[in-house]
């Protein structure tokens, strides 16, 4: 698919894809111990847009990049969003999935939470960089966006990777 195929709603639902990344910014920061942008945005905009509310605007970009944008290949971007939601919701309490949080917090492969966050992004980008790949094995699919991340996340964990970064 060049340029030529892509039409132009299509290339606005792709960077709107791309805009959803800035919710997450301050989310980031706050897993940092930077608190200052999510503070300043909960005091002054509340509930819409608080931690939780971020990351529901940042899917929500996301599902409409997925849906309305281009790609050769759908699966990646599904897979990648799949993925990178289960990720996040194991880093995250939020909302409707504090139960999969809570479900999920005796493991500990998600107690390093920056590197979680950073990885279940990283996932979801490389669903849109496959995406525009002519033909995917699934098998490949399947083990670039699912058990590479999940393997780097256990043996980050095990090899001590990562601090533990509480908020």
């Amino acid at each position: 698919m060049n340029n030529d195929d892509i039409t132009r709603g299509q290339r606005i639902f792709n960077i709107i894809g791309w805009i959803g990344f800035i919710f997450m910014i301050p989310v980031l920061l706050n897993l940092l111990g930077i608190k200052g942008p999510s503070t300043w945005l909960e005091t002054y905009l509340g509930f819409w847009l608080n931690t939780a509310t971020l990351i529901a605007w940042f899917f929500i970009f996301q599902v409409a990049r997925t849906i309305f944008g281009s790609a050769r290949i759908i699966s990646p971007l599904i897979i990648g969003a799949v993925v990178s939601f289960l990720i996040i919701a194991a880093t995250i309490p939020f909302g409707f999935m504090a139960w999969f949080y809570n479900l999920l917090q005796p493991s500990t492969i998600f107690a390093g939470r920056w590197l979680s966050l950073s990885v279940g992004l990283f996932v979801i980008i490389l669903g849109y960089l496959l995406s525009y790949k002519r033909r995917l094995h699934p098998l490949v699919q399947v083990v670039v966006l699912i058990i590479i991340p999940v393997s780097f996340l256990i043996f980050s964990k095990y090899a001590g990777l990562y601090n533990v970064i509480t908020w």
